[in-house]
């Protein structure tokens, strides 16, 4: 059990770096990004969101980063805090996005729960502390970020 463990940090620190690097579009390795996910690995995203439901599989894993450089054009993943139970995570984390359609930046609290299996990514539950204010931003042109107050 302390080997998956171990191997669960190690795919959450390649998921991240990986992730960050596919919505800068900064040469991030679809390979590399894959490899942290079982083959059969279901993402659920708030449906609320512009990149909201169920993803299945690698190639949900690609559509959904595909979608997610749609709207966010950057994002980092810090303060990281990880409760484990066996092979059920839970990763508590402040994100930081800017948003391509407004250049407008958000943090936002994340709460994911990852389900581990065999040290891959099986399963992942991410939920957003403010969904209404991803949707806004996500939303807005550059000229209507210009005249608006933050939110």
């Amino acid at each position: 059990m302390a080997e998956n463990h171990a191997r669960g940090r190690q795919a959450l620190a390649r998921f991240y770096a990986e992730e960050e690097a596919y919505l800068a579009r900064a040469g991030a390795d679809q390979a590399r990004l894959l490899a942290c996910f079982a083959e059969d690995v279901v993402i659920r995203e708030a449906p609320s969101l512009p990149y909201g439901g169920d993803w299945y599989g690698h190639a949900g894993v690609l559509a959904l980063m595909n979608r997610l450089s749609e709207v966010y054009e950057r994002a980092t993943f810090e303060d990281r805090t990880i409760f484990a139970d066996g092979d059920d995570v839970f990763v508590l984390l402040r994100s930081t996005v800017r948003f391509r359609a407004s250049g407008r930046e958000l943090q936002n609290t994340v709460l994911q729960h990852i389900v581990f299996r065999d040290g891959l990514i099986a399963a992942m539950s991410p939920f957003h502390w403010d969904t209404q204010a991803v949707v806004a931003l996500a939303a807005r042109t550059s000229q209507d970020a210009r005249g608006a107050g933050d939110l």
